[in-house]
């Protein structure tokens, strides 16, 4: 099945959503169920192409639900390296909330807040990486791995996720 922003759930037909592997976005114009009701595949129009084609519903990652934007955590990373200019419009002009496409709504202040209350490392590899853009390897030896910045990796995710969970991800 496909998941939505982290939570396992089901593409519905009008969703929009994005090949696994790529950037690539379609949207899916019918479903269909094997017999034994465990398998669904999709029929999805590329945006870019137009072209139409059936696939496993499983190749697919939901960006849109019912026209409502998702958030996952690479559009996360993507926001928190404007986080500066985010701080400054809202110390500036007020501005405490961003709607991105799709109407995805980011308030700064569940952000600031949330990293705030990450775990020490994981708010370290996520302010070291994506919001001061360091690249993982230099963030490492800040944090004090000597050989490896797969642990930076690996704690900047799972603070994405954190984020993910509190914010975005709830089941409602």
């Amino acid at each position: 099945m496909a998941t939505r922003g982290g939570s396992r759930g089901e593409l519905s037909v009008g969703d929009r959503c994005k090949w696994r592997w790529s950037n690539e976005t379609a949207t899916v114009l019918e479903i269909e169920v094997n017999e034994d009701g465990n398998e669904r595949r999709i029929r999805v129009r590329w945006a870019s192409s137009g072209n139409e084609k059936w696939y496993p519903e499983g190749k697919f990652k939901a960006i849109t639900v019912n026209g409502k934007a998702l958030m996952d955590w690479q559009t996360l990373e993507n926001l928190l390296k404007y986080m500066f200019e985010f701080r400054e419009l809202y110390e500036q002009h007020g501005l405490e909330e961003l709607t991105l496409d799709g109407g995805l709504v980011v308030n700064i202040h569940d952000i600031m807040q949330g990293i705030e209350e990450l775990p020490k490392r994981q708010r370290e590899a996520v302010i070291l990486v994506c919001i001061e853009g360091r690249r993982e390897v230099d963030a490492a030896r800040i944090m004090g791995f000597k050989n490896w910045s797969s642990q930076v990796k690996t704690y900047k995710r799972l603070g994405l996720k954190k984020l993910l969970d509190r914010y975005w991800n709830k089941n409602e």
